[in-house]
């Protein structure tokens, strides 16, 4: 999640946010990776730009959701958001193909470090049951 949190820096986690609300487009969530992408509980922070039923496409110009342009939020400063097409070409390896529409009850989530992040661009949605709480930072 470099640079909003760098490796090794501790987070809170509410395990409880979500008992609730649903999460939220921008929410840093904690989340076991869906397998087969991945086998075992292994954790990550990801941060969700999806909603289920919403369509997503990451364009040249940035993220599109059900037609419409969203820009990271003022908070988000530090984040770059890179193009599909700017990957390095093992980056762009086994991407889903979008327009990408999120199932019922799956979020769409990416990495802060958006040039080098095991995301929902290679495994697709996480599953709303693999989102285990909100990370609470600053």
């Amino acid at each position: 999640m470099s640079p909003t949190i760098v490796a090794g820096e501790k987070v809170a986690i509410d395990y409880q946010a979500y008992t609730t609300v649903e999460p939220r487009r921008w929410d840093v969530v904690v989340l076991t990776i869906p397998e087969p992408a991945f086998k075992g509980e292994f954790k990550v922070l990801k941060r969700i730009i999806a909603l289920p039923l919403e369509t997503i496409s990451l364009t040249s110009s940035g993220i599109v959701v059900n037609g419409n342009s969203f820009r990271m939020p003022d908070a988000l400063s530090n984040v770059v958001y890179c193009p599909t097409e700017k990957l390095s070409a093992h980056a762009r390896t086994g991407l889903v193909p979008f327009p990408f529409t999120v199932p019922p009850e799956h979020y769409f989530v990416v990495g802060d470090n958006w040039a080098d992040s095991l995301d929902s661009r290679h495994y697709g949605a996480v599953p709303a049951t693999n989102i285990l709480g909100r990370v609470q930072h600053k």
